[in-house]
């Protein structure tokens, strides 16, 4: 579930919307969160949020702080918990090689790893609120995918048990 924005470019998981939009979100007490990154604003909105749910669907969000795993927690506590994380060499060398989330896009500038660093130390300040701890560059997106959906079953067979763990579970596969 990507975060609304008015940036034509965004740094950050986000689909583009109108400036109204956002202000009747606002206006409808839809907004559940709002951070800024770059000098733009984003925002994630329950209305998407409900949706994605009554349609017995998973919303999955990529998020880089803290702030915003805790604005999901206070919207629901069956959140499945995963870290997708991988070391600044890894990210530097994608960040190198151009890799991007979005296609079409240029490759993010050095601010990207500053904000990889401070999503970071933020991230695994408490890795203990996470079910899973997932280095990507251990694995492909397809097995963590594979990993990421036999936890999200295991957790529906549980009532809650993929809330909030007493230990992280990391997933490591392959090379390392």
């Amino acid at each position: 579930m990507p975060a609304l924005t008015v940036a034509a470019r965004s740094p950050v998981d986000a689909e583009q919307t109108t400036q109204r939009h956002l202000d009747d979100l606002q206006a409808w007490a839809q907004v559940f969160h709002r951070f800024t990154t770059d000098g733009d604003t984003f925002v994630y909105d329950r209305e998407r949020l409900s949706k994605l749910r009554e349609q017995g669907r998973m919303p999955v969000a990529c998020v880089d702080d803290i702030a915003t795993v805790e604005a999901f927690e206070r919207e629901a506590d069956d959140w499945l918990h995963v870290l997708l994380w991988c070391p600044r060499e890894e990210a530097e060398r994608r960040l190198a090689d151009g890799w991007t989330a979005n296609e079409g896009q240029p490759a993010p500038e050095r601010g990207w790893v500053r904000r990889w660093e401070k999503s970071t130390k933020g991230l695994l300040r408490d890795p203990r609120r996470f079910t899973l701890a997932i280095r990507s560059d251990h694995l492909d997106a397809v097995q963590i995918a594979q990993i990421v959906h036999l936890a999200a079953q295991a957790g529906r067979s549980t009532p809650h048990s993929a809330s909030r763990p007493g230990a992280t579970s990391a997933a490591q596969t392959g090379s390392g």
